[in-house]
């Protein structure tokens, strides 16, 4: 199953964990500009895209699900406990 590509903006926390042009595209949030070259290069060049789309889908499943999440939060408060 293949995925469409994601356009963020740097604001959040998405941006931690995504990279530019290799799990999603991130746009500075004033560039207009650049988003709409972006939006065109997606849509002409559909097999990069693509890539970047089920990359980032890999990602996403891989660090949002909630076996990962919870480990995170329990680390969080051993490290804290540790402190």
């Amino acid at each position: 199953m293949t995925s469409r590509p994601v356009i963020i903006t740097e604001v959040g926390e998405a941006t931690h964990y995504l990279q530019d042009g290799q799990t999603a595209y991130i746009i500075p949030p004033d560039d207009t500009d650049l988003l709409a070259k972006t939006i065109v290069d997606v849509l002409t060049h559909p097999t990069e895209a693509q890539k970047i789309g089920n990359a980032g889908k890999e990602l996403a499943e891989k660090v949002f699900n909630t076996n990962y999440q919870a480990r995170r939060i329990i680390q969080f408060f051993k490290d804290r406990i540790a402190s």
